[in-house]
């Protein structure tokens, strides 16, 4: 049997190498692979693709071949696309700045799986890619990534939590270290996979 894979069909190399990036934090247990053309993805027999990435040229040019696939295809475009969103397919702007992008990917996400995401949280808590469980955090870093994916400033954060702000600057410093990344996507990505935060809630 074929493990599951995601296809991103796009001819733009920094586009795939981004959204791959990105992607992977969320999934990391499925096969991520890139396309630079419709050509090179037909070609390729060889995956069960749950989901397909495709730049907006290439689905325009190949629309016969995605329309029976409108549940698994989000199109990548450059800017609000209502044509397509009137047309069946979910889009996703990617000249959005990072932390909005990965929201946009997060409510991609769970409107596509919102059945299977509730039974996940009612029995087990939200569900975490294994990789995101590798370090533990403290209750108080906790306390600290909920507010940082809010969106609060150290100063905000340590009001809030009756610290210091050098203090805060210590959990944060703490919490990027044990995650290996500082970028408030992945931040983000991981809040969110973990169950510290709701969607509705960043």
């Amino acid at each position: 049997m074929m493990n599951p894979a995601i296809a991103i069909i796009s001819e733009d190399t920094l586009e795939c190498m981004a959204l791959r990036s990105i992607l992977w934090d969320m999934f990391p247990q499925i096969e991520l692979l890139t396309y630079s053309g419709f050509g090179d993805f037909v070609a390729d027999s060889q995956h069960f693709f749950v989901h397909f990435f495709v730049s907006d040229a290439i689905l325009f040019h190949n629309q016969g071949e995605f329309d029976q696939l409108k549940k698994q295809t989000i199109v990548l475009t450059h800017g609000v696309s209502p044509i397509l969103n009137a047309a069946g397919y979910r889009s996703l702007d990617i000249t959005l700045p990072e932390s909005d992008l990965v929201k946009s990917l997060l409510h991609i996400h769970e409107d596509g799986h919102r059945e299977h995401h509730e039974a996940q949280k009612r029995s087990q808590g939200a569900a975490m890619p294994e990789k995101m469980l590798t370090e533990e955090l403290t209750d108080r870093e906790k306390e600290v990534l909920r507010l940082i994916v809010k969106g609060y400033i150290n100063k905000e954060i340590a009001d809030r939590l009756s610290l210091s702000v050098p203090t805060v600057v210590f959990h944060r410093n703490n919490i990027c270290e044990k995650l290996r990344t500082r970028s408030i996507g992945r931040l983000t990505v991981y809040a969110v996979f973990s169950g510290l935060v709701e969607l509705n809630e960043i």
